[in-house]
């Protein structure tokens, strides 16, 4: 099974390279670097700029202004900007405006002067982003600003002379985040504005009136001096927050800068960061970059499609063309497929939170501090979200009210450590494992309380199955039919086979599917009488069941197989390889895995022969990928969410 690698990151050279420029000369020097534990950034390597796209040089504690035969060193530094936890965009609507092109006269003499320093100077009445050509100089802005202005960047230069600076052509390509520093602390905020609108323009060949408004009200909610702060300070979370705020209003506002940057990678325009261009591929509908790894699947509901990333934001998007709608920053990265209930999105993140957002504005309607990561889908069921988090020293189970967040009860029993663990919720019973050997409890879901204990023979590390008043369970290599109402053990069936896999039980049209081991068996779901078993190997991922066919992958055999659920006879077997396959399942006929090196697969259901293939990045045991409707949606640690055509 090989397929073509398809991974691009034009899109986040281009939001690199732009960012150098509209900060006015600070931006993120740094986009795409590793970040600290603390940080939430881009974990993606920066890439090389491209000839005739501007140089982002690296911070320095002795910077140079611009790139001079005689350098002139500026000592400066400053603390982290404050923090921004939350920002909403969408792109613009309407026909855009006429395009204003960057004007040829260079910039008046005339200013006005007052304070400089950390004061706010005055605005300098003759810059405008407008008067700033290909033909103004460094000296035709200077000239712009007042004297206290001119003084205060003379003073920060220590009496070198700036003259040659001021005779070369003006753009902020050369300029690093220390040198901006120093500049921005001696011009006004307006001032920094216009030359930010300057280079933005001079980079696109031009902005419209609509995104220049918009690019002002943007620096409005979060100053350039705030920004360039954050850039040069100390790295903090706060520092963080408002970079990735920046950049989501920044696409907000200008989201052809994705745009073009896909369409290029799309059409073979760009490398990609990558040595090559996306290659054709006729199934891809559309792709989206974040700032940071994503790493769980999707979540897809009434048109829209819910992505967490190690940026720390929840991005939602567009089902049909992958443009953005909303996006929710948070504290730390996100590993929680979200939950998409009563108008609600319900998620988690590293920053100890649970979170429930308005699903159609991304407005945040409550957060829960859990004490501990979020890492797991919350569970939704009638008005309460139930997940574990400690309290009183151990950690329980908690009912949520789903409307309010408030707390409504927590279960008296502990509830094992694992963070991806979470409780099961159905017919007005929460089914939790306890922390101890043995022990699996149904609490009531309105009021917490115990109802039964049932004893079972080990740790329960997997999720039920309830129907028809039995709830069926899986520990480690035996399984188990419990009366719901009471707990009383119906039957029981041990495997005796060791190592082995506990799967959530596998229960369709009355036959347990148990495979903990070297075999799968087929059992009757009424009485746990053994119907057939089929000698496999260790199975790498859980089984599933689809038009009477039983789906499994093997990871010590490198294949996939099918079985006829009847009888047990094998009726295809495919082999994978040195690959082991992931995260099974069946839509509209076709067999979906991922494979270990990265690739998300596509087979027919019928002979197991692939169809289609896409190599995403990345592999865990964590499904990274959705299907519905026709199209299946992935995401990968190069910070991408896909959408592709079934095939």
């Amino acid at each position: 099974m090989a397929f073509s690698y398809v991974i691009s990151r034009s899109f986040f050279r281009v939001f690199c390279l732009m960012l150098a420029g509209l900060v006015a000369v600070a931006a993120v020097a740094g986009c795409g670097s590793e970040p600290e534990p603390a940080e939430v950034v881009s974990e993606a390597p920066v890439e090389a700029p491209s000839t005739d796209a501007p140089a982002v040089a690296a911070p320095q504690a002795k910077t140079d202004i611009l790139d001079l035969e005689q350098p002139t060193e500026i000592f400066d530094s400053a603390p982290a900007g404050p923090t921004a936890t939350r920002v909403v965009v969408a792109p613009a609507q309407g026909e855009p405006a006429p395009v204003v092109a960057a004007a040829e006269q260079p910039v008046a003499p005339e200013a006005a002067g007052q304070t400089t320093g950390t004061d706010s100077p005055p605005t300098a009445a003759a810059l405008s982003y407008k008067d700033i050509g290909p033909d103004t100089t460094w000296g035709d802005v200077y000239n712009s600003f007042s004297d206290e202005e001119q003084e205060c960047i003379r003073s920060q230069f220590g009496g070198v002379p700036i003259e040659p600076i001021l005779e070369t052509p003006f753009n902020l390509e050369a300029m690093t985040p220390l040198a901006a520093h120093t500049v921005v602390d001696c011009i006004s905020e307006e001032s920094a504005v216009q030359i930010s609108l300057a280079e933005t323009s001079r980079q696109l060949g031009g902005i419209t009136e609509e995104e220049a408004a918009c690019l002002e009200g943007l620096y409005e909610e979060i100053p350039i001096s705030e920004l360039t702060k954050a850039e040069t300070g100390e790295p903090t979370q706060e520092a963080a927050m408002l970079k990735m705020s920046y950049a989501l209003g920044l696409l907000g506002c200008l989201p052809r800068l994705a745009d073009e940057a896909f369409a290029g990678a799309t059409q073979g325009g760009g490398d990609g960061g990558t040595g090559g261009a996306f290659p054709e591929d006729p199934s891809r509908l559309w792709s989206f970059q974040t700032g940071g790894w994503v790493v769980t699947a999707p979540a897809v509901a009434d048109g829209v499609v819910y992505a967490g990333s190690d940026d720390g934001a929840l991005y939602a998007l567009s089902a049909e063309t992958g443009d953005m709608h909303w996006t929710f920053v948070t504290g730390d990265v996100i590993r929680s497929t979200p939950t998409v209930a009563d108008g609600k999105v319900f998620f988690g993140s590293n920053d100890n939170h649970l979170y429930a957002l308005d699903a159609a504005t991304g407005a945040e309607q409550w957060r829960y501090d859990t004490g501990e990561w979020v890492q797991y889908s919350p569970t939704v069921s009638n008005g309460m979200v139930y997940l574990a988090a400690p309290s009183g020293g151990d950690r329980k189970v908690h009912g949520l009210n789903a409307a309010t967040g408030e707390m409504v009860w927590t279960g008296e029993h502990p509830f094992p450590t694992g963070t991806q663990q979470t409780p099961a919720a159905t017919g007005g019973k929460v089914y939790a494992p306890g922390s101890e050997y043995g022990q699996f409890f149904a609490l009531n879901a309105a009021t917490g309380e115990t109802l039964w204990r049932a004893e079972v023979g080990g740790y329960v590390e997997s999720a039920p199955t309830v129907i028809d008043g039995v709830v069926y369970l899986t520990v480690i290599n035996q399984a188990y039919a419990l009366n719901e109402a009471t707990g009383e053990i119906i039957w029981s069936f041990n495997t005796e086979e060791f190592p082995a896999r506990d799967f959530p039980a596998l229960v369709v049209d009355g036959v347990y599917y148990l495979a903990p081991s070297n075999k799968v068996y087929a059992l009757e779901a009424a009485t746990g009488s053994e119907l057939w078993s089929y000698e496999s190997s260790m199975l790498s991922t859980a089984p599933v069941v689809a038009a009477g066919v039983l789906y499994g992958a093997s990871e010590d055999a490198g294949q996939i197989f099918a079985l006829d659920v009847a009888t047990g006879e094998e009726l295809w077997a495919e082999t994978t390889g040195d690959s082991t396959i992931n995260a099974l399942t069946v839509a509209d006929g076709t067999l979906y895995g991922e494979l270990n090196d990265g690739q998300l697969i596509a087979a027919d259901a019928g002979n197991g022969i692939p169809v289609w293939g896409f190599e995403k990045g990345g592999f865990s045991d964590v499904r990274g990928y959705t299907v519905k409707d026709g199209v299946v949606y992935s995401a990968g640690p190069n910070n991408s969410v896909y959408a592709h055509r079934a095939p």
